[in-house]
Parts: structure tokens; sequence; C-alpha cells
């Protein structure tokens, strides 16, 4: 049985996974010589991904604006549940800050053609963008779930 941490100290275990995940995209894409873990090695870290999914996405709508983005960055790392975090990550494009709404919009680009469901909003988050970055940066993250949406932007 997998040990959650208590909720206090989930922040916690959110930015130690933030900064370990590199290690994990080492071994997916297979870069040669950078590493010695074995193909299975990371079955336990899927399950506790798929485990704690449902307390990132509660945490999505906590009073700090940090840790709903950081919990945003997070879901998009792990890359599992869509039909959970997809639409919750879609509500975080309408956040009155702009940190969560950039990473909702990152984390949903990193879902792809699996964030099928928030095009719409993705759209209208990318019109409705406070200024040129944050408008290329939604534009970016929806040519990863959908090119023909996003190609109705350009120039």
């Amino acid at each position: 049985m997998i040990a959650m941490p208590s909720p206090a100290n989930l922040h916690l275990e959110i930015q130690a996974h933030r900064k370990n995940h590199y290690v994990r995209d080492l071994v997916n894409r297979g870069s040669g010589g950078y590493h010695s873990a074995a193909p299975g090695d990371f079955e336990d870290l899927k399950v506790v991904e798929k485990v704690m999914m449902p307390n990132l996405v509660q945490l999505l709508s906590n009073h700090q604006s940090d840790l709903r983005a950081s919990a945003a960055e997070t879901i998009g790392d792990f890359g599992c549940e869509p039909e959970l975090a997809v639409p919750a990550l879609a509500r975080l494009l309408s956040d009155p800050e702009l940190g969560p709404r950039y990473a909702a919009a990152q984390a949903l680009g990193k879902f792809g053609p699996q964030a099928k469901a928030a095009v719409e909003t993705m759209v209208k988050y990318a019109q409705r963008a406070k200024n040129a970055s944050e408008r290329e940066s939604a534009i970016a993250a929806l040519k990863r779930v959908d090119s023909e949406a996003a190609a109705k932007f350009a120039p």
C-alpha cells in the first residue's frame, strides 16, 4: 500500500517531484548513458501519480496561487488521468492570477490530443490573454493539443 503525504506536506511532495522529474524524462527518452534504470523502475512512480491525481486536482482550487500553479505543473508532468485533469486545468485558465493560468495552459499542452475537450476554452484563453507573451504561450500549448485550432491565430 502506498502511503500518501498529509495535505500539509503535499506541496513539499510536489516540489520534490518537480526537482526530480528530469530523471524520469531521461529514462523515458532512452538518453543512452545518462542512467542505469531498468524500464520497470518507474512503475511505482506511475502508481503514485495515479493515486495523487485527485489530490492534485483538488489543489487547483487552493487559495494560494503558487500552489495552484505548482499543482498544474505537476499534473502536466504526470500526464495521466486526462478525464479528471483536463476539465480541471481548463477551469484554471480563467484564474485571476497569471501563474496558474500559464501553468494550466502548459499542462494542457503536455496532454496533447488527450486534451481535445479543452480546445474551446484554450482558444478563448488565447483570445483574452493579457499580453503578447501570455498569448504566444497559450497558442503554443493549443498547437500541441489541436494544431488546426492554433492555426487560426497565425499572423
